[in-house]
């Protein structure tokens, strides 16, 4: 195996946290298609289907995406970036903010290189997303990821998000 890959695999409580958010996705697919008769909702997929498979219908980035480590300024970006999208998304305010600030501040001061790692997202020149690995336990790691939206489960308040 070559020593610069690393195979990660999710913990039961991994799999636990991932659960819910993947049977929210199948149910706010299940609502919308609801709607439908269901000889409507085959013809809606078969018409997807179709779709996909048109010329020109998939838009291919000239440039492929870099995953690559953080530059200066990167997770100034990660912070901001955090910001907009949850106060977009949930009406978070600065105090929000400020938890990503500092969770990213502690990210930089006590990173173990040995085991954790950011990577940065890039398409054309540009940040496009945010990936983070780091130590949960010494048996176990957390990671997040954030790309055109927010990703994660929404915190309630300040006080839950640092839970």
């Amino acid at each position: 195996m070559d020593r610069r890959q690393s195979h990660l695999s999710l913990t039961q409580t991994g799999r636990a946290a991932f659960a819910p958010l993947d049977a929210c996705s199948r149910d706010e697919i299940a609502t919308l298609l609801a709607s439908l008769p269901e000889p409507d909702q085959r013809r809606l997929v078969a018409a997807m289907e179709q779709a996909e498979r048109l010329p020109g219908f998939v838009v291919t980035p000239k440039v492929p995406y870099l995953l690559r480590p953080p530059a200066a300024g990167d997770i100034g970006w990660v912070i901001s970036r955090h910001g907009a999208l949850y106060a977009q998304e949930y009406g978070f305010d600065q105090d929000f903010e400020a938890l990503i600030a500092e969770i990213a501040a502690k990210f930089i001061t006590e990173l173990d290189p040995r085991r954790e790692r950011c990577w940065i997202a890039e398409r054309e020149g540009e940040p496009v997303g945010s990936v983070f690995l780091v130590k949960g336990s010494e048996r176990t790691a957390k990671f997040a990821a954030a790309a055109g939206r927010a990703v994660g489960a929404r915190p309630r308040n300040r006080r839950a998000a640092r839970r």
